[in-house]
């Protein structure tokens, strides 16, 4: 069964830190079509985990469809399409991911720090300083205090930072 499977390649992976022999478990029960949608998400996971993230793109890529909001699939995805140097697909999936989360009803702080962080890990740095900006305009705005002393509002920063070291931009990486 699907449940028996995940335990085994859990143990195998956390347990044992038998991460191949897992990953070999789960693609094996994969390929028998055994594995529902969590066991996919369990396999892409391991995969990116590993370094492996360019053999997770066919996997996800088809359960994007079934979790059409599940941003955590799309930085995945991301992370594949870096790891395999293809950069404009990086593009294309993040140019995607922000046409469909960007409505009233999807696009909030959780969106906005999951898209900046895949774009900072995926070569994206221009489209994370402008995500890690509306990030810390969105979280001024909504925190008690307008977020001094605020540790996530620190985090923002020190991740716009990097991001503007990152493009060379010292001075303003120095002032964030």
């Amino acid at each position: 069964s699907e449940t028996g499977i995940l335990y085994v390649a859990n143990y195998l992976f956390h347990g044992l830190h038998r991460y191949s022999e897992a990953i070999d478990a789960l693609l094996g029960a994969h390929g028998r079509g055994l594995l529902g949608l969590d066991g996919q998400i369990q396999l892409c996971r391991y995969l990116q985990e590993r370094k492996r993230a360019g053999e997770s793109v066919p996997l996800l890529v088809p359960l994007v469809v079934l979790r059409p909001d599940d941003i955590n699939l799309r930085v995945m995805i991301m992370a594949g399409w870096h790891h395999r140097g293809d950069a404009k697909s990086v593009r294309e999936v993040f140019d995607a991911a922000e046409k469909h989360f960007h409505t009233p009803e999807r696009w909030g702080e959780g969106v906005i720090v999951a898209l900046a962080h895949a774009c900072q890990t995926s070569g994206l740095m221009d489209q994370g300083v402008g995500l890690w900006r509306e990030a810390i305009g969105l979280h001024v705005r909504n925190a008690s205090n307008r977020g001094i002393g605020d540790g996530t509002l620190s985090n923002y920063y020190q991740q716009l930072a990097d991001t503007l070291s990152r493009l060379g931009r010292t001075d303003e990486a120095v002032d964030a």
